[in-house]
């Protein structure tokens, strides 16, 4: 329920289900709700929000980031940079994202922020060829994919 009410932007109304639960809502909860916060540009309940996870969990580095975005997106570079500060004081770290790719049983491993420059040109006549196929299997599927 709070992750309904705060994608259609009832905040307010989330913060509130959160408050009245008969148990102690975990910092997974209150992260929804930030997300959400995010998600409508609202910086009063994110605070609110941000400061419970914080008690819960001090080592949420992705509330900590989401808050400086927020902030940063909002204009407030010195509360953005106030978090981060925060966030590496304690010693917090993003970890970058990564994905992976299976190409003729090898597997290939893409971190965010790596330079790719070397294999860019393979990876996108793989990933040409997989949506060729795709474009062609479609059209029993009532052409679902299209070209790039």
């Amino acid at each position: 329920m709070v992750d309904l009410f705060g994608r259609a932007g009832l905040l307010q109304e989330a913060s509130n289900i959160l408050k009245s639960m008969p148990m102690e809502p975990n910092a997974q909860v209150w992260g929804a709700l930030l997300n959400s916060c995010k998600m409508h540009k609202n910086t009063d309940i994110a605070e609110e929000t941000a400061s419970q996870i914080f008690n819960l969990n001090s080592e949420a580095t992705g509330s900590y980031m989401l808050l400086s975005i927020l902030y940063a997106a909002s204009g407030r570079w010195d509360d953005s940079a106030k978090v981060r500060i925060s966030a590496k004081t304690r010693g917090l770290r993003k970890i970058p994202g990564q994905s992976w790719i299976e190409v003729k049983k090898k597997f290939h491993s893409f971190s965010a922020g790596k330079d790719l420059t070397s294999e860019m040109e393979e990876l996108h006549g793989v990933l040409k060829e997989l949506n060729l196929q795709m474009v062609m299997e479609s059209h029993s599927f009532n052409g679902f994919f299209e070209p790039c």
